[in-house]
């Protein structure tokens, strides 16, 4: 999918995109206002690759309001979420049993969880997140991001105005490793 739109689609599973063992490349693209079960964007046993686009206003009933991505190897660059939703987990992004998520230069801006990971969460899953930027998310566990048996690796980072209703105003793991190095995490509640 490169320079597409996909606006207001709706499903049971994948609001646009289901992608299922195979490969996915999203290229300058929009996913704005899709409403499913798990996310815009599905991926099952496969591999997702997006660089340079938008997310914006995506909500899922279940996990994953933008990107939902089960047993996959995940590369996001460039891109940018807005306001996208979850009712349990990861506003934006929730990744399942994934031991390759790369995110890198991307932002994060007013997204929302009703349970953990206001806009990213990881299960049993490796996640690397590189200068990426989250403001504004909110939730009631890891306002910003949330790690569940999962190893997180967070390089210039920054997380600002996040809110989270219990524990941790940007970052909640448990049972996992979150390393953060030359990162700034400022006025989070």
């Amino acid at each position: 999918a490169i320079n597409c739109t996909f606006i207001q689609n709706e499903a049971q599973f994948a609001g646009a995109i289901s992608n299922q063992e195979g490969n996915l490349t999203v290229e300058e693209s929009t996913f704005e206002n899709n409403a499913a079960g798990y996310g815009a964007i599905k991926g099952y046993l496969g591999v997702i690759t997006v660089t340079d686009s938008i997310f914006k206003d995506n909500h899922a009933k279940y996990s994953g309001g933008a990107i939902f991505a089960e047993n996959t190897r995940l590369d996001v660059s460039a891109s940018k979420f807005i306001n996208n939703s979850a009712k349990s987990f990861g506003g934006s992004v929730y990744a399942l049993s994934s031991k390759e998520i790369k995110m890198s230069d991307d932002s994060f801006e007013n997204d929302s969880s009703s349970r953990a990971g206001g806009s990213i969460f990881a299960e049993n899953s490796q996640i690397s997140l590189t200068d990426i930027t989250v403001n504004g998310a909110k939730s009631l566990f890891g306002a910003a991001i949330g790690t569940l048996n999962s190893n997180a690796l967070l390089k210039r980072a920054s997380i600002d105005n996040c809110r989270a209703s219990y524990y941790g105003g940007a970052i909640y793991g448990y049972n996992g490793c979150v390393s953060i190095s030359n990162s700034n995490i400022t006025q989070n509640t």
